[in-house]
């Protein structure tokens, strides 16, 4: 399961399975976050696609997703705090070109996979050997930085810089996190 996924298929199995798996949606249905958070994701998957070049514009993607469906989406500060209603069209068009004003020169990266699904066994604490549970998630993208080598996860929503990462050294603040500080995964490693 994606996150996304879990109360969905906690609140009812068979609807979980017609619009997870299927693909369906019930005829008129509310366009909110999870619609737009696809388009999003839509959009910049059809942009960083495997190589160095890039595709197709993720405005123009962005544009066409929307063609069908007009929605409002509640817009909130970085504590959950209620600003306002934004046209989600609008609201997708801002927040694609903000993203191609800061990340559109990007010649080091070379994209190994968009969209990569990773799976994380999550080990029983009490059972050593058993695994409770199997966690499915989506890296957004997996790319190389051909001036370094290295390897980058990326996740376009993440943490905000005031959520809390777990490091040896304690408790660190998400923006305070500098390239190379080691950090503790979901595993204790």
């Amino acid at each position: 399961f994606r996150t996304s996924e879990r109360k969905a298929f906690k609140n009812c199995q068979w609807q979980w399975w017609y619009v997870y798996v299927e693909g369906l949606q019930k005829k008129g249905a509310r366009k909110g976050a999870l619609w737009f958070g696809q388009g999003i994701h839509l959009a910049l998957e059809r942009w960083y696609i495997p190589g160095k070049e890039r595709g197709v514009d993720p405005i123009v993607t962005w544009l066409e997703y929307c063609l069908e469906a007009s929605a409002d989406i509640r817009v909130e500060d970085d504590d959950g705090e209620f600003l306002t209603w934004m046209d989600a069209k609008d609201l997708g068009v801002a927040m694609l070109t903000h993203m191609l004003e800061t990340y559109g020169d990007d010649d080091e990266w070379y994209i190994l996979s968009p969209e990569q699904t990773v799976e994380v066994l999550i080990q029983h604490p009490q059972r050593p050997g058993e695994i409770l549970v199997r966690y499915v998630g989506v890296f957004d993208i997996v790319a190389r930085n051909r001036k370094t080598g290295l390897i980058w996860l990326w996740d376009h929503k993440g943490l905000r810089m005031d959520e809390q990462v777990m490091t040896p050294n304690g408790l660190v603040l998400n923006g305070d996190l500098v390239v190379g500080d080691e950090v503790i995964g979901s595993d204790g490693k």
